[in-house]
């Protein structure tokens, strides 16, 4: 079965209605206005159709069942988006490519390499590649900086880092069943996290400034070392210090919490032989700080990411654009990285105490470690890990390689125990 492909409005179905799938029907709104789309058909199991939420089109035929949805319009569908739980990505992205349609993914697709690996397999049968939907990619400006890089203008890469402090309160993680769960609730991993899913964005822009064979290349980890942290009382980590060396030899090195005070940085760095490229998060422009002390800005206009990610994918599915800007095969690396951290680290080390501020971020209670934005830095200019830092933990990170990802589901499953019983400081 395929699709209609044509250069009308695309007729495309969303599935959910809440959450992260209200932001979908309201971008693809902004896309009707323009001409590009037409949102055909929505469904939600927990909603009452009389009582959709204001941005979802008014009388677009509902189903509580997305399966019977891409069922009946298989065939009338130019895409589907699934902005739903990541335990459901896989499940739906199957039945997506069952019925010929054109799936865009919400990130990440899946943090269970085996799953992902799954997912690839099911995609090889796809009419149309997949469509990631992670940040960045779609920003012009990154892509002809990184074209420069590998051109050489900027001389040999030395090192990318990210840091990325972004708080999240108790509230964050009792929104759903799923936030901050190491395993779903049939055994199978999740492995939510800052790192994994709620900065994703950034590390996959990380891998892709680390991709030496090509723009559209990411960079594959070979070695990882990590340090993994709990601050909140959750079941995983909500701060990480990772390194890994890619297939090129390059470090890449990230630090991101979600225990930490608001207003801390966001910022990525590639740090080069003749200039240091830099994005804060705080402003709209890419840095490029000479080495000869001139300094080069380069505007980072202010973007809709998804209403800049469905343009892209449209424009893939009428022939504008020879592929999506991520597929699922570009998740493998953070997908692969995010899986090594947790080998390298052994453990998750509860925060002491001692080394807390309690604070309120949007009226709800958070945990912040201290001077953990000077540890970061230390930490991603040389290397030096919490460990070497006077961090007192019983076992620092060790270097692995992707092989070490075997181990962690059966880690995972014999250490892990249930947090309603108080039992939070489980082994990985």
């Amino acid at each position: 079965m395929t699709t209609r492909l044509s250069s009308a409005p695309l007729r495309v179905a969303i599935i959910g209605t809440g959450g992260c799938a209200l932001t979908h029907h309201m971008e693809m709104g902004a896309l009707e206005k323009e001409g590009r789309c037409q949102v055909v058909a929505t469904c939600d199991p927990f909603v009452n159709p009389a009582e959709l939420p204001a941005g979802v089109t008014p009388g677009i035929p509902f189903y509580s069942d997305y399966r019977e949805m891409l069922d009946d319009l298989a065939g009338d569908l130019d895409c589907v988006t699934v902005p739903t739980p990541i335990p459901l990505h896989a499940e739906m992205h199957q039945k997506a490519v069952e019925c010929g349609v054109p799936c865009y993914l919400e990130k990440p697709p899946t943090l269970d390499p085996d799953v992902l690996q799954d997912m690839l397999e099911v995609e090889e049968k796809a009419d149309s590649a997949t469509f990631v939907g992670f940040g960045f990619i779609h920003e012009a400006e990154r892509r002809a900086v990184k074209e420069r890089l590998l051109q050489g203008e900027f001389g040999a890469l030395r090192r990318v880092t990210f840091l990325g402090l972004c708080p999240r309160n108790d509230q964050y993680y009792r929104r759903t069943y799923w936030a901050g769960r190491l395993l779903n609730r049939d055994g199978t991993l999740l492995l939510d996290s800052p790192f994994g899913n709620g900065l994703s964005h950034f590390v996959h822009a990380a891998l892709f400034w680390s991709g030496d064979e090509g723009l559209w290349h990411w960079g594959t980890p070979k070695k990882v070392r990590a340090e993994l942290f709990r601050a909140h009382q959750i079941e995983g980590a909500d701060t990480f210090f990772v390194e890994c060396l890619t297939g090129g030899g390059i470090p890449v090195r990230i630090v991101t919490s979600h225990a930490c005070h608001p207003g801390m940085p966001r910022v990525e760095q590639v740090v080069c032989e003749r200039a240091t490229i830099e994005i804060s998060h705080s402003e709209n422009h890419v840095r490029v700080l000479w080495q000869n002390g001139t300094t080069e800005s380069i505007e980072r206009p202010v973007r809709f990411p998804y209403r800049e990610n469905f343009r892209w994918y449209f424009d893939y599915l009428t022939g504008k654009n020879d592929r999506p800007l991520t597929r699922l095969e570009d998740s493998l690396p953070l997908v692969h990285l995010h899986a090594m951290a947790y080998a390298s680290s052994g453990e998750i080390h509860p925060v002491p105490e001692s080394s807390l501020e309690r604070i309120s971020w949007k009226r709800s209670p958070c945990p912040a470690i201290r001077n953990l934005e000077s540890m970061a830095e230390r930490f991603l200019a040389g290397g030096q890990m919490p460990s070497g830092q006077g961090m007192n933990i019983p076992h620092p990170g060790i270097w692995v390689e992707a092989d070490a990802m075997a181990s962690v589901p059966e880690l995972l499953r014999a250490g892990i125990r249930n947090p309603a019983d108080g039992a939070l400081a489980c082994p990985v």
